[in-house]
């Protein structure tokens, strides 16, 4: 007997116990699917998420995903540029449902002729392969890091390759990394024009600067202060949000996020400092580059890290000695009769809810 699908919105009353049921099934890989939304991602909001799931016989839950709905500019025109966020499917742990897999993901990505996915472990990965075949374009995030510490480094690439013997031996480069600290300290500190003050809610004084930026962008998410405060909303995510300033005059804005880590499987117990978003005139880049160098080496972080499509930032990025490095962010797009630069695009981690897991 052939088994019957749908495609529907996730309902609490009608599919919690199937979703229960589901997240058991997959337990083992360490993914769960969480049925909650945050009240600032509810309909009715400027950002919203939707859930939606694979139902099977009208028994079990087989795939689900969220879709979040947000505002993009194209080429100046506002579109809603939904994110696909979280597909999980029961083929992780039994491939018999590798077909249902593939029914679900093309229904997904037919529920909207603008659509994208960002993140999803790099572009060799099966999902934005997957995509691709079924029409996204598919593109590379660049990923660069700077490390303030060559033990941090150290640890790092130790974690990475995982020898035990080694990993007590980062106190031999403690010498090199006072002598890089200096440098650092020397090199960010000396601009004592710039003032740096932090902040908790986007308001108007915010708007002239996307004013000012916003057609310069080929695709870029609408940052209006609204917008802004459910996507880096302090209630959701631990961030640092700061206004920079020339003297007196405002230049704009930048979102970090500080983590301590703990045996994480790339940055091992180090502390790093993600740049997630920021907005200003493009002749500001080095002067945000080198504040967010400045605040990670005052909360001795170990790395920074940001992931980053834009070409005339990513200059300014090397030119402040940041390493460009094997990237596992992938952005997965597909636009109604429209192909982008993406060069001349403005894409980073603060697109999805992945930055803010760093």
């Amino acid at each position: 007997m052939s088994k019957k699908y749908h495609i529907t919105s996730f309902d609490l009353s009608l599919h919690k116990d199937m979703l229960d049921d589901f997240n058991k099934r997959i337990d083992r890989t360490g993914l769960r699917f969480d049925y909650n939304t945050h009240q600032l991602l509810k309909p009715g909001s400027k950002i919203f998420q939707e859930q939606i799931i694979l139902v099977e016989d009208e028994e079990y839950i087989r795939c689900v995903a969220k879709i979040k709905n947000q505002n993009y500019l194209l080429k100046g025109k506002i579109i809603n540029f939904q994110d696909i966020q979280i597909p999980i499917s029961e083929s992780i742990i039994d491939r018999k449902y590798l077909p249902s897999n593939l029914f679900f993901l093309k229904n997904l990505s037919n529920l909207s002729k603008n659509m994208h996915a960002l993140g999803m472990g790099g572009v060799d990965e099966p999902l934005p392969k997957i995509l691709n075949k079924l029409g996204f374009d598919l593109f590379k995030v660049d990923f660069f890091f700077l490390p303030f510490k060559i033990s941090s480094l150290y640890n790092i690439f130790i974690n990475k390759i995982n020898i035990n013997l080694l990993k007590n031996l980062s106190f031999i480069f403690k010498p090199l990394d006072s002598i890089i600290s200096l440098f650092y300290k020397l090199n960010c500190f000396k601009n004592r024009n710039i003032k740096i003050k932090t902040f908790e809610e986007f308001t108007e004084q915010d708007t002239p600067i996307w004013e000012a930026v916003k057609n310069d962008f080929h695709l870029i998410a609408e940052k209006k202060a609204e917008n802004l405060n459910i996507i880096y909303s302090s209630e959701r995510f631990k961030l640092t949000k700061l206004r920079i300033y020339d003297q007196e005059e405002y230049l704009g804005w930048l979102v970090l996020k500080i983590t301590s880590h703990e045996r994480d499987k790339y940055f091992a117990d180090e502390k790093t400092c993600t740049i997630v978003d920021l907005c200003t005139e493009p002749c500001n880049y080095n002067i945000f580059i080198k504040t967010a160098k400045r605040i990670a080496f005052k909360d001795n972080a170990g790395v920074i890290l940001m992931n980053s499509l834009n070409k005339e930032f990513n200059y300014f990025l090397k030119k402040n000695l940041f390493i460009n490095s094997n990237s596992n962010f992938a952005f997965a797009s597909k636009l109604e009769n429209q192909h982008i630069d993406l060069d001349k695009s403005w894409i980073t981690r603060g697109d999805g809810d992945g930055p803010i897991n760093l």
